[in-house]
């Protein structure tokens, strides 16, 4: 492996947390409508919302667990646990150093789109990022990386065409 990068994503624990607070709700309303729930559908409707919610919440929770980026001489991968992405060297047309990514465009961390931009972004935080656009394809990547520097020059080095972008936006 050339470069890679590997980081727990701290929003993903923030994620359990919310998780274990939505399972005491559940033994909460549980109780509350044990004895009556036959007379009260609505009940079972609160318990079922909990139990959906609980479920996305642990599925999120294990999908954004790790974030990495690694480049491997032929292949860049970059993204969370269970939502990646790759791009073969060959394919990259082009790559941009973003000092600061504005997670607003992307409405906020995670696996996100900016439709506008046709950007697909794999965001872990905020501050510097990386975005590949690759040849013939309409759909750009952006994602972090704490050391775009040392990533770009392993890049230049396979052939793949470097640009700074020094706007705050």
């Amino acid at each position: 492996m050339l470069f890679e990068e590997t980081k727990t994503v701290w929003w993903s624990r923030l994620l359990w947390v919310i998780a274990g607070g939505d399972v005491i709700l559940g033994v909460y309303l549980w109780q509350q409508f044990d004895a009556d729930a036959s007379s009260n559908p609505l009940a079972w409707v609160a318990i079922a919302l909990v139990v959906i919610t609980l479920i996305a919440l642990v599925i999120a929770a294990i999908a954004f667990a790790k974030y990495s980026v690694t480049f491997d001489g032929e292949r860049l991968s970059f993204g969370f646990s269970k939502l990646n992405g790759y791009v073969p060297v060959e394919s990259i047309e082009s790559i941009e150093i973003i000092p600061h990514v504005n997670l607003l465009k992307f409405g906020g961390v995670g696996w996100r789109f900016d439709f506008g931009a046709k950007k697909i972004g794999f965001l872990a935080n905020k501050g510097s990022a990386v975005e590949v656009t690759p040849k013939g394809g309409s759909w750009r990547y952006v994602f972090n990386c704490d050391d775009p520097d040392q990533l770009a020059a392993f890049l230049e080095k396979a052939g793949v065409g470097l640009t700074l972008d020094l706007n705050e936006d």
